[in-house]
Order: structure tokens, then sequence, then C-alpha cells
């Protein structure tokens, strides 16, 4: 972690600390409301893989919700390969149009994500999230990411992997705090047990997760240089503001 990056973070996590919770999502009567998340973290993860150098990273995003469950979400946040490597790149930029409902206890949220880093590759997801309040202060969720683009890992042999991605899970709110556990896992490229905490202070919602990160032992799919690199536990910190 540079220097450079430790005064941008903590820069941008004291104005977060500054801003007034009265700030909330801006109202287009009939037609919806718009809103705008502010973050930073000590890291940029994905689904069990960290970019961006392993260095904080900063992101902003807007969302466009509709009355009719209809929404459009855009971000964008700093990322870079690693040193030496081709092609270069300095920031990930995702647009994601999709529905979502809620169904008594259980809310479903459909969406396609597209994501370009700066001019190089571009990706695309279906998602399928699903969560179930169990009770006042448990829920349930399970996710469902499809790759579209065929920009996943290729595997040392021929053909792809990391198609699909699944993560099953359950949050707990205790009052002062919420936990979160959960297991993910991507086709034939590794699996993610994770536990985190959050919580909520003057409109800043602050986070910890703990990810243990193995992967596929099959040098068939995962070169062992790849799986060195994959076969490591993070802890991710984080500070968010939506306006």
């Amino acid at each position: 972690m540079t220097k450079l990056y430790k005064i941008f973070l903590g820069s941008l996590t004291s104005l977060l600390l500054m801003l007034q919770p009265s700030f909330s999502e801006m109202k287009l009567g009939n037609a919806g409301s718009i809103s705008a998340t502010v973050a930073a973290a000590s890291g940029k993860y994905s689904k069990g893989l960290l970019t961006n150098r392993n260095q904080p990273t900063a992101s902003l995003g807007i969302d466009y919700n509709s009355p009719f469950g209809l929404y459009l979400s855009t971000s964008i946040a700093n990322d870079a390969n690693d040193k030496g490597t081709t092609p270069d790149y300095s920031y990930e930029w995702c647009y994601t149009p999709g529905y979502k409902s809620n169904f008594n206890k259980v809310s479903v949220d459909l969406s396609y994500e597209n994501c370009k880093l700066e001019s190089t590759t571009t990706t695309g997801t279906y998602q399928a999230k699903f969560n179930v309040e169990a009770n006042k202060n448990t829920n349930v969720f399970l996710n469902y990411y499809q790759d579209s683009t065929e920009g996943t890992r290729r595997a040392v042999g021929n053909g792809t992997m990391a198609k699909w991605t699944y993560e099953a899970g359950l949050s707990y709110n205790f009052g002062p705090f919420v936990t979160t556990a959960s297991y993910l896992e991507t086709e034939k490229l590794l699996t993610v047990m994770s536990l985190g905490i959050s919580k909520e202070i003057l409109g800043i919602n602050l986070a910890g997760t703990f990810y243990s990160v193995n992967s596929n032992n099959d040098a068939n799919y995962v070169s062992v240089a790849s799986q060195r690199t994959i076969d490591h536990d993070h802890f991710i910190i984080s500070a968010s503001k939506t306006f």
C-alpha cells in the first residue's frame, strides 16, 4: 500500500465521516428516484479475487429506481493490473440494468452487469439474487452469476472455467451490528468462506469482512503459480455513504 493511497483513502473516509446523515435519495415524483453512493475500501475484492494490485479502492455509484421495480445502476472504481503485465488499465466502469421485487418476505433481484476495464476487457454477467426474511433479525440469501461474454479466465488446458458462480449465506442483526456469513464457489476455479460485520454510524456503513479463499488444486485447470496467488486469506474494511 503506497503512501499516496493511504493519504487518499484516509482523506476520502474523513470526508464521508463529515457528511451529515440528513442527505437522502432524490425523488423524481412518479418517475422514481435517484441515489448516489461514495465508497472506499482497503482492497478491491470480487468473487474471491483481489485486483487493483491489492491497493485501496475508491468508487462512485449512481442508481435510478423506477416505481415498477426496474432500475439502472452505474459505477466507476479505480483498478489496475499487476505491474509488468499488459494490457494496462487504471479503472473499471460498470452499468447494470435490472428488475427487483418483493413477494411477502422474499425479494428477487434479476440483472445484467456489463463491466469494462478502461479500453481493454469487457465482461458481462447475468445475476439472480434471492433473499428470504426468516424472521425480523435473520435473512437467508442465494446469489447466482452466469458469465455471458467469454470474459472468464482460461483454463490451463483447452476450454474455459469460471463460467458460473454461486453464493449462499445468511445475515443476523444483533442490534448494535449485523453479522454475515457465506460460502461462494466459482466453477473449476475457487471456493470462499467469509465472515463479516457491519454497522451504520451517522448514515455511513462501516464494514469488515474476512475471506478464506482456496483455489481448485487441479493443475489441468489452474496452474500451480495461479493456485499460489489465489490461496490467500483477506480482511477487507470499507466505508460507504449513500445520498
